[in-house]
């Protein structure tokens, strides 16, 4: 028995099909981009920090030198983070 033009028009959408399919398993099986891990690192260090200012700022032994150079430090952190850390 041998195949007609319209039995093998028949399997170009079943192979467009599979050709899809393949290519979205490719798609979804790459590894994972870090941004989210990172973000989440990011944000759990900068929690941390924020305890540690905290407990400077609430003790009562600390200099007015000491104070105004941590309001610099931080007013550079701010900078550095407004200029996605490339010191621009």
């Amino acid at each position: 028995m041998a195949t007609t033009p319209t039995q093998k028009k028949n399997y170009v959408p079943v192979i467009i099909i599979a050709i899809v399919a393949v290519l979205a398993l490719v798609f979804l099986m790459q590894q994972p981009d870090n941004t989210t891990n990172d973000s989440v690192s990011a944000s759990v260090e900068d929690m941390g920090d924020t305890i540690e200012e905290a407990g400077r700022d609430m003790d009562e032994d600390r200099t007015v030198g000491e104070r105004v150079g941590d309001s610099f430090d931080e007013a550079g952190d701010e900078i550095d983070e407004a200029t996605d850390g490339d010191g621009r």
